[in-house]
Formats: C-alpha cells, sequence, structure tokens
C-alpha cells in the first residue's frame, strides 16, 4: 500500500488532498458527508486527509465517485 505523502504539507504551495477534493466535490454540488456516506467512509474521515495520509485506494474511490481521476485530485494548480 502506497500513500500521498508530499500532499501533507502546504510547505512550497502544495494543495492539499482534502482541500482539492472539497473544490471537487463544491464544483459538482456534492457534499463531503454524502461521499463519506457513499463510500462507506466514517464521518468526518475525508477531513482528515489534510494530516493524516489517505491510502490510495481511498482517494480512487473518491475520485471514481466524482468521476475525476486520482491524478486530478493530487495534481498541484
Amino acid at each position: 500500500m502506497w500513500y500521498f505523502q508530499r500532499h501533507q504539507t502546504t510547505k512550497g504551495g502544495i494543495e492539499l488532498i482534502y482541500d482539492k477534493v472539497k473544490a471537487i466535490a463544491r464544483e459538482k454540488n456534492v457534499p463531503i458527508r454524502k461521499i463519506e456516506m457513499d463510500c462507506g467512509f466514517s464521518q468526518g474521515s475525508v477531513c482528515k486527509w489534510n494530516d493524516i495520509s489517505p491510502s490510495a485506494e481511498k482517494v480512487k474511490k473518491v475520485a471514481d465517485y466524482l468521476d475525476t481521476t486520482v491524478d486530478e485530485i493530487l495534481k498541484d494548480d
């Protein structure tokens, strides 16, 4: 299992994973809680992705749910 360590910090202007998911979800008018419920995650778990690295499987599940790619979630803007 691999993790996305480079997204755990704001140093160097790297956008945090949760912030990116939140922005994509907002564009699609989908609440984070709905994503968590529909993906089978515990309440508040996605919000913690700025502090702890999610698994690749969880990021993929959210990307699929939001009809986007893992690359889109992880890319630096």
